[in-house]
């Protein structure tokens, strides 16, 4: 394992939010087509390949929150194996970070991706739903499907920053919300946005213009700022190009309804 103490710099990169595009063709080719029709939750598809054009869904695992209130639900799109010959859909895996020993007492991340925040992710994940356990009330947080990338919440277990109890009272989520480069197909081609929702998966907003790709970040521990790079779609072709220009954003995780630019 990496030396703990060698990864104590001021400014601690952290691969949040990779390229928009990806060279691993089966990452690539994760989304859906504008041509499926969103299906009623409990249908179920004909046998074999091609015999539905409706997007059907099926839910993941419930995720547990910091919040004990507050639980997700991630969406996922059925897909069908042609090598199985069977209906599956994605499962919820957990990004983790490995920068701060949970033995710490400054900063005991547990592990966390960001000091109380987790991150979810999964193979075509379409929508993620928030359930009160309170109200018994259950909300998808996007509107319309899209593919998400990666989920932000707050983290189950507490953790400590800079030697003082932190806990979040949002959700971050990175996805591909739109068929920006017109091509029919909404998946990682096209440029990936960055959303902010209250606990209760209100008030959503958007934290970089909508004319940038979300490339990376870097974590500010000392300030608990996050620093996001976007490419600039300069041709407005709805897709990220290496040649166009990339600007920098930073966000304060105490209060992260406001990304300002820096670069």
């Amino acid at each position: 394992m990496k030396n703990l103490t060698s990864c104590l710099t001021l400014i601690l990169t952290i691969s949040l939010l990779s390229a928009c595009k990806s060279h691993n063709e089966k990452e690539y080719t994760k989304g859906f087509s504008l041509n499926e029709t969103v299906a009623e939750e409990n249908d179920t598809p004909t046998d074999g390949p091609g015999a539905t054009s409706e997007l059907i869904t099926r839910p993941g695992n419930v995720v547990l929150t910091g919040q004990p209130g507050h639980r997700l639900i991630p969406v996922y799109k059925l897909n069908w194996s042609k090598r199985s010959k069977e209906w599956f859909t994605g499962d919820n895996s957990f990004y983790q970070s490995y920068t701060f020993s949970s033995g710490s007492k400054e900063n005991a991340w547990h592990y966390h991706y960001l000091p109380g925040i987790e991150a979810l992710h999964g193979y075509n994940m379409l929508n993620i739903s928030h359930y009160d356990l309170a109200t018994q009330q259950r909300k998808n947080l996007f509107e319309n499907p899209g593919l998400i990338r990666t989920v932000y919440f707050p983290a189950l277990e507490p953790d400590t920053l800079n030697g003082m109890p932190v806990r979040r009272d949002y959700y971050l989520v990175s996805i591909y919300d739109e068929d920006t480069n017109n091509d029919t197909l909404v998946n990682m081609g096209d440029l990936r946005r960055f959303y902010y929702f209250d606990l209760n998966g209100d008030h959503k907003t958007r934290l970089i213009p909508p004319e940038y790709c979300v490339l990376s970040s870097e974590y500010d521990y000392p300030n608990d700022i996050l620093y996001i790079v976007a490419r600039l779609d300069k041709n407005g072709n709805g897709q990220s190009e290496v040649e166009e220009p990339s600007h920098i954003f930073w966000i304060d995780l105490k209060k992260p309804q406001v990304a300002t630019r820096m670069y």
